[in-house]
């Protein structure tokens, strides 16, 4: 249900509550409490007494005697009245059964505004992710949910559902005119849902289309890649499309991007590298060189040792941090590994998974700088009384094991050699 029936639900609900029940309240409020009995009692026998002490012909006592009884009579009769009113629950069985009718007319309402699609709707969709939907059922649920975008047009999540049922059911052509008309309705400042949109319609379009790519399904991915530059369905089917347009370049750009943020040794890696491997072999083709040598996965052997003077100047129990770092680049690591003096000599490797920041990895650059240092205060950052050892130039890729020897001590942040 939209937010404005939703509303208008509540307002009518609100209203007949004052309507049935405001009288009621009132009533309750003018209702003396039980106890009046008794305090009109009390209140005639103090009265009784006071007239008693007074001094007065007998002929009068009488008389205000009479009047005093008369009032305590008449006070009770009124007690009983209000005793009377708040003792009928039947007086209120009438704007019971209005509240009830109202309720039962309030939920014909929230069906016929289309509610009880929405709710059909979820249903069938929490079935389909179990694979628990019959064949009625999935047609049920088409039904469903064009009913909810028909009656409720202004609720986009059900409008982009519906085109990913027909996207489900192969009927591309009509998918993509769903996220068409879906993506012009959609606020600019949405950017997320703006790029996931166009990625579908460009989705459907192209297997609308017989698996052939235009200009301007490539452009349009482009604009999505602009909004979420990292998002790996636009990137790949950004991929896909450049491919078919014979740009092997940037094909090889977008299936990198997404091929660094997959694990090595998963399928979808394997197949992004094959991609890539098929446009690198048009451009040779074409006498163009290309370097894809960023395929081969990133790892450094590093082969960490201590020199005599280091071992007799530090602890067993010192932390030693092999850290690669981007030579010109920021002073945040690539990659870390830590381990104890102890353990020396010992390899370490680094790789991808050894990185602090995500895409900040050794897969990002060609070449880093090894620093295997001793931390006297247990912290990566060289400190006055540390021991460290560096090598230059080491390639991330395909290079041999690098030894690495700590054997400088650090002094007022100088090297000492």
């Amino acid at each position: 249900m939209s937010g404005l029936n939703l509303g208008l639900l509540v307002a009518l609900i609100v209203v007949l509550l004052l309507v049935f029940f405001y009288p009621a309240v009132r009533r309750l409020k003018l209702t003396k409490p039980a106890s009046q009995r008794e305090e009109n009692v009390r209140l005639y026998r103090r009265r009784v007494a006071e007239l008693e002490a007074q001094d007065v012909p007998e002929s009068q006592r009488a008389a205000l005697q009479l009047e005093l009884d008369r009032e305590l009579l008449a006070s009770d009769r009124e007690a009983a009245g209000y005793e009377a009113v708040s003792g009928k629950p039947l007086r209120y069985s009438g704007a019971l059964v209005a509240i009830l009718l109202a309720v039962i007319f309030i939920l014909f309402l929230y069906q016929r505004w289309g509610a009880g699609s929405e709710v059909r709707a979820t249903e069938l969709l929490e079935l389909s992710t179990r694979g628990a939907l019959a064949a009625e059922e999935y047609t049920e649920l088409e039904r469903v949910l064009e009913q909810a975008t028909l009656r409720q047009p202004e609720n986009l999540e059900w409008v982009f559902l519906h085109g990913r049922l027909l996207e489900a059911e192969r009927r591309y052509g009509e998918a993509a005119l769903v996220y068409a008309g879906l993506l012009d309705r959609l606020p600019e400042d949405r950017t997320q849902d703006r790029a996931a949109i166009m990625t579908s319609l460009v989705q459907a379009q192209f297997f609308s289309n017989g698996r052939r790519a235009d200009e301007g399904m490539y452009a349009t991915l482009k604009q999505a890649i602009e909004l979420v530059p990292d998002e790996r369905k636009s990137l790949g089917l950004a991929g896909i499309m450049a491919y078919e347009l014979g740009y092997y370049r940037e094909s090889i750009e977008h299936w990198r991007r997404v091929w660094e943020q997959l694990p090595a040794d998963s399928m979808e890696a394997r197949t992004i590298a094959n991609g890539i491997t098929r446009a690198a072999s048009e451009l040779q083709a074409q006498g163009e060189t290309v370097d894809v040598r960023f395929l081969i996965p990133p790892r450094i052997a590093v082969e960490v040792s201590l020199s005599h003077e280091a071992k007799a100047s530090v602890p067993d129990t010192a932390f030693v941090f092999v850290i690669a770092r981007q030579p010109e680049g920021p002073p945040l690591p690539l990659a870390v590994q830590r381990l104890l003096v102890s353990h020396l000599p010992y390899t370490v490797v680094l790789d991808n998974t050894t990185a602090m920041a995500e895409g900040m990895n050794l897969g990002s650059v060609d070449e880093v700088t090894v620093t295997a240092r001793v931390s006297l205060t247990g912290q990566p950052t060289a400190q006055p009384g540390d021991w460290q050892g560096s090598v230059s130039g080491v390639r991330t890729r395909g290079a041999e094991a690098v030894s690495v020897m700590i054997d400088q001590e650090i002094i007022d942040q100088a090297i000492k050699p």
